[in-house]
């Protein structure tokens, strides 16, 4: 699967910018249609692998991918959304029409859960092969970076945090709706916030060169 890093999409993200509009489009998902975010990705399948896309029965990330195959539930969750530029930011639901639109089929996207909300059990089958207890719960989930700041305590407005790894870059929460073309938008994993986010696709290697750099 294509990651964040291909921007193999760029050509596709300029036509539907041309061609819908890029402010509408801003204006609807709070984020800048650019080759980094799924919509490309998705796009891109479509147009140079029609074999696959016309296989493809959903669109999944990789936590709604795992709670699929020990559930047998699809889902996607709330902190993810924020990739499809057909979800609503402000409401927290998926705007069809803009799906077609953009040239995606809805029947991809699986339904909206909120990252706390049980989608499904673990199945017998996927007791077996996991070691698991069958019954057990299972949610959502959410996204690595919201995950990783409520893991560092952020979970009221004001609040921010600073990570660096493969990426590297800083998280705002914020409890009320407010977009900037220059960062990624996103719900937090704590009901009712968001994660006004800003970084650099290098993080742990500029946090290594800094290191080598200035105190070897």
């Amino acid at each position: 699967d294509p990651i964040w890093l291909d921007t193999r999409a760029e050509s596709i993200c300029e036509e539907l910018n041309a061609r819908v509009g890029a402010d509408e489009i801003f204006a609807l998902s709070g984020n800048p249609l650019k080759a980094q975010y799924v919509t490309a990705k998705i796009l891109w399948l479509e147009r140079h692998m029609p074999e696959a896309y016309q296989k493809t029965k959903w669109i999944l990330q990789s936590n709604g991918f795992i709670a699929y195959r020990l559930t047998g539930n699809v889902s996607m969750d709330m902190s993810q959304a924020y990739g499809l530029h057909s979800f609503d930011m402000r409401n927290g639901r998926m705007d069809y029409d803009m799906c077609r639109t953009l040239g995606i089929n809805p029947s991809l996207i699986p339904d909206l859960f909120t990252c706390h909300a049980i989608v499904g059990h673990v199945q017998e089958q996927a007791a077996r092969q996991t070691g698991l207890l069958a019954g057990t719960p299972v949610v959502a989930g959410g996204l690595d970076a919201a995950c990783s700041t409520l893991g560092a305590g952020v979970l009221h407005a004001g609040q921010t945090q600073e990570q660096g790894g493969q990426a590297g870059g800083m998280s705002i929460c914020i409890d009320q709706y407010c977009a900037d073309s220059r960062l990624i938008l996103g719900y937090h994993v704590v009901p009712d916030h968001w994660l006004l986010q800003g970084g650099t696709t290098g993080g742990g290697g500029a946090l290594k060169w800094l290191r080598q750099t200035t105190c070897p």
